[in-house]
Order: structure tokens, then C-alpha cells, then sequence
């Protein structure tokens, strides 16, 4: 006998097989066994979950010879078996994208006067029913409205959107929902069990589920494809993944541990060797967010994660970041795929979140060309240490020149000072500003941190206790100060209070200063005598100015 596909090799045989769509078969169980048969079903739903195997199933119960009493067809009278084989008169089940015509409806609808050859129904099914042209509809719509009594209508549709109102108006319809990923693990390790098919881990199997997007018959046919790269019954991971073109969760923890660290090198190089191996980049992105995704979701009340990623890595990324780069690769991995170079395009989209600090912060940093300068290291000679000489009673002394820079005890020197412990305390805290910047220093003080509306989030960042209490920390250390002798607060400045102070961030007044200063380039350069002169030569004006790195 030849190879028979796991998806229709187990396609339920009973109503009592169906998984996931209990709300269904109860319906249409009772309306078997109370004998209240309607003349148009329509099942709508995903591809591969069930709509024409319980389509199959309705009509072998309602036509069935031996029904049982829990309105399960028999299986092995004449009317089961002739739908099961596919040569019943009285079953006739047509694709509508490919018999979609006017003059198809029009052969079948001459077919519906006649009568059933046994029992009381004759079964029409027509699958991807949405296909069917306007014509072919109009023609339908008579007989479907005032149907003979022995006939019964059973449409599947993938787009019920696209069908008309008058045919939805006329159908009793049933919605099937997808597949849940448990219930779709529990089907595989069901028929595992039963093909003698080993997994190497509990992984594997929810990971097929995932992939099977809610679908029985694509996490089977899943499965088959998996199967038939085996070279035994054991499904290990090098299989599943290079058969389902995904990459391997190290590679993954890789680019993801690299991202997190801000290092851009190791970024590229991970996701380079993804691509050597032929990795589906849809699948990877999938997989890229599908980690970010849980690593949110599973974060509990107390801020705790469980992850398989580098804990070291982890300690210095707030989940806020962790958001951050979700949407931003949500959105950047849509534009990639769909870009003129995807694998490019993606490689930036990862190199822009390892880069995220200069992105947030809209950092501008010139670009530097790297010349390869002569070497002349072979006559290179180290100058001296600098030295201060003292003469005291015709002795020489000599003592090191003090090179260690004082402490610059201002709010702008402790952010310099941030920024070389923790960059993600410096670029919440530097989205607000110190409202009383005169008390710093001072014993008992009580330092407040303004923030406007729109910068609530890193406001919420800093007040949380895991972040508040090692930024008090370092500004006590900083001021040399016993951390319970002042007091640090945060306060949200409405718009209205923002106008009135005239409120700005760190970050604001940051921007402000590049901008002025880049203001003022450009007026030295329009004003420039030789800038003038060349207007007024070719009697015109320069309406633009560049600036491109340093002056």
C-alpha cells in the first residue's frame, strides 16, 4: 500500500475525533439526533482546520443507514461508504475555484430537482465557496432561498467577507476558530505515540505547533516534511530546523545576547552565519520577535525574567528597551522583507537596535575615514612622564605632575559621570531635568527631577525601585553624601506647566545648543566674502548650507 499523508491518514472518522471545535459539533450533532436539518450551512474558517472533514462528516450522519444513537454515522452501511469512496449520487462535493462558472451552477442546480437514490438528503458541497463569480451566485440564489426538501447546501470558505449578503443571509453559519498551540502539541504528540515518531525535547514539539499557525493540517504536513529528513523515527533539533528553515535557538540567543550588549560586530557576525546556513529570513524574523515577545509576556510582577539569554547581558537592559526594540523590529522586519535587498535590510534593521543608544538619543557623531598612516614605530621614542623639580637645600626632588582631572560636582558632571556606569539610567534620567540644581551637595536636600507629559515612560522607569534605588546610590556616592541624607523625586509637568516654566530636558537643551551652534555656522559661512561675492556674480542666492562634520 502507498505512503499515506499524516494529515489524511488522520483525519477524524467520527465527530468524537474533531479537536477545537466542540461548539460546532454539538450544534450539529443535536440538530442530527432532534432530525432539525437546515438547507444551507456555511463553514467559515482558516485553511486546514477542519471545514470540509466535518462538511464530510454532516453528511455521512445525515444519510447514514445504522446512525447511532450519539448521532455518529456508521462507517460501513452503503451511504458511508459511497461518500468515503467518492462515488455517491447523492454527494457532490465541487471546488469553486476551479467550477466557478455561471454554467456550472447552472449543471448542478438541473442536478438538484432530482431525488435522493436512498435516504432523505441529497449533499452539495462547495469548497472555497467565495471563489464563485457574481453570475454564478445570482444563479444560485433562487434554489438556494426555495430549495426541495431533500437538498442541503454545505459552503467552506477561507474569506467569508467576499460573499454576498444575500447568500450569508441565507446559510446557517459556523465560525471555526483556530487551533489553539496546546491543542495542536497534543494532537502531534497523540499521533507520535502512535507512528513510534521520538522527539529530542518537549521544545520541538511546541515549536511544530507554533509554526503550524493554528492549523491542524499544516503542523501534520509540518510533521511529514520533518519526518521524511529523519533518517530514524527521532526528530532532534538540527532536523526540525533545517528541515522548517528556521534558525537554531543559539543562533538566535546569539544575535539577541549581541543586540542587548549594544555590540554591533557581534550583531552582524551572528546574523551572517545565519544566513550561510539558508535560513528562511521570514521565519528568522518570526523567530527574532517571537523571543522579544515572550520575554515581555513572562516578565512577573516582581521584574523577573525567564530567559535562556546571558543573565550578565540581561541585568543591563530595562524591559523598556526590550518594548522599544520590539516595536521598532516589528516594524522595521515588515519594511525588510518587503525591500529591494531583504537579507541587507534586515542585517541594518538589528544593527540599528545594537546602535540604539546614538538612535535615542540622537547623538550626532561625524564620520571618520581610517588612513593607514607610515609606520615608524622602529624610531618611535615614548616622551617622558611630566615632572615638577623642586630645590630644597640643594636637593633635587621630583615628584609626578597630578593628571587626575577634579571632580566636576555639577548636574551635568554627574551625567557625565553616569554615562560610564549605567547608560540606561543616563538616558532615562537626561529625558527630564534637575529643578533645584543649587541644592546639590547640601546635607538634607531634596532633589526634583522634572519630566514633561510626553516623557511619562522614562519617568515610570526611574521611579520603579529597581531603578531608583541604584540611581540614589550613585548620586549619594557621587556627592560624597550618607545616601538616607537627601531626598530624590520625580514629578510629571503637565503642558500647560511645561509652557509656563518653560520647561526643558537635558536632552532638549542639548539639541537646542547643536542647533544654535549650527545656526551660527551657517550664518558665517552665508556671510563669507567670497559666498556674497559669487551671489552677487550669478545674480542669485544660496538657499542651503550642508554641514558635514567639523568645522
Amino acid at each position: 500500500m502507498s505512503y499515506q499523508v499524516l494529515a489524511r491518514k488522520w483525519r477524524p472518522k467520527y465527530f468524537s475525533d474533531v479537536a477545537g471545535q466542540s461548539h460546532i459539533v454539538r450544534t450539529l450533532v443535536n440538530s442530527i439526533k432532534s432530525d432539525k436539518i437546515g438547507h444551507a450551512y456555511l463553514l467559515s474558517g482558516t485553511r486546514g482546520i477542519g471545514k470540509t472533514t466535518i462538511a464530510r462528516l454532516f453528511a455521512k450522519a445525515i444519510k447514514c443507514q445504522n446512525l447511532s444513537e450519539a448521532g455518529e454515522p456508521c462507517l460501513t452501511c452503503d451511504s458511508c461508504t459511497g461518500i468515503e469512496q467518492g462515488n455517491s449520487l447523492d454527494y457532490l462535493e465541487i471546488d469553486g475555484a476551479s467550477n466557478n462558472s455561471v454554467d456550472d451552477i447552472r449543471d448542478l442546480i438541473e442536478n438538484v430537482q432530482y431525488l435522493p437514490t436512498n435516504g432523505k438528503y441529497k449533499v452539495y458541497v462547495i469548497d472555497e465557496v467565495h471563489m464563485l463569480t457574481v453570475n454564478a451566485f445570482n444563479a444560485l440564489l433562487k434554489t438556494l432561498e426555495e430549495p426541495p426538501k431533500h437538498v442541503v447546501f454545505i459552503f467552506a470558505t477561507t474569506d467569508p467577507q467576499k460573499l454576498l449578503g444575500t447568500v450569508l443571509s441565507r446559510c446557517q453559519r459556523f465560525d471555526f476558530k483556530n487551533a489553539s498551540v496546546s491543542e495542536l502539541k497534543e494532537q502531534l504528540y497523540k499521533i507520535a505515540k502512535f507512528e513510534g515518531i521520538e522527539f529530542e525535547s518537549d521544545e520541538l514539539v511546541h515549536e511544530l505547533a507554533k509554526q503550524g499557525n493554528g492549523s491542524f493540517r499544516d503542523a501534520l504536513s509540518l510533521m511529514d516534511q520533518v519526518i521524511s529528513l529523519s533518517s530514524g523515527l527521532k526528530i532532534t533539533e538540527d532536523i526540525l530546523y533545517m528541515s522548517l528553515g528556521m534558525a537554531h535557538t543559539k543562533s538566535l540567543n546569539l544575535i539577541l545576547n549581541a543586540m542587548f550588549d549594544k555590540d554591533k560586530n557581534a550583531t552582524l557576525t551572528a546574523f551572517n552565519q545565519v544566513l550561510s546556513e539558508n535560513v528562511d529570513l521570514k521565519a528568522f524574523t518570526k523567530q527574532i520577535l517571537d523571543k522579544l515577545y515572550e520575554m515581555i509576556t513572562n516578565l512577573d510582577d516582581k521584574g523577573n525574567i525567564s530567559s535562556d539569554l546571558d543573565a550578565d547581558v540581561l541585568a543591563n537592559v530595562s524591559i523598556v528597551e526590550v518594548m522599544w526594540i520590539y516595536e521598532s523590529l516589528t516594524k522595521d522586519f515588515e519594511w525588510a522583507l518587503n525591500s529591494f535587498d531583504p537579507e541587507k535590510t534586515c542585517g541594518f534593521s538589528l544593527v540599528k537596535v545594537a546602535l540604539r543608544e546614538m538612535v535615542l538619543t540622537q547623538a550626532s557623531v561625524p564620520l571618520q575615514s581610517k588612513k593607514k598612516s607610515e609606520d615608524k614605530s622602529d624610531n618611535k621614542v615614548e616622551a617622558p612622564a611630566p615632572v615638577a623639580v623642586e630645590v630644597v637645600e640643594q636637593e633635587v626632588v621630583i615628584e609626578p605632575v597630578e593628571t587626575q582631572e577634579k571632580k566636576d560636582l555639577t548636574w551635568d558632571g554627574f551625567l557625565k559621570h553616569l554615562s560610564s556606569v549605567s547608560r540606561s539610567l543616563l538616558m532615562n534620567l537626561e529625558r527630564g531635568n534637575l529643578l533645584n540644581k543649587n541644592d546639590l551637595g547640601k546635607e538634607n536636600s531634596n532633589l526634583i527631577v522634572q519630566f514633561s507629559e510626553e516623557c511619562k515612560i522614562f519617568h515610570d522607569f526611574l521611579k520603579d525601585p529597581e531603578n531608583y534605588k541604584p540611581l540614589k546610590q550613585e548620586m549619594a556616592d557621587y556627592w560624597s553624601q550618607p545616601v538616607e541624607m537627601f531626598q530624590l523625586n520625580f514629578e510629571v509637568l503637565s503642558h500647560d506647566m511645561k509652557v509656563d516654566s518653560k520647561f526643558l530636558s537635558v536632552v532638549e537643551i542639548e539639541e537646542d545648543k547643536e542647533m544654535k551652534e549650527a545656526q551660527l555656522k551657517r550664518d558665517k559661512i552665508l556671510n563669507n566674502k567670497y559666498i556674497l561675492n559669487a551671489e552677487e556674480l550669478f545674480n542669485t542666492k544660496v538657499d542651503k548650507v550642508v554641514l558635514i562634520g567639523e568645522e
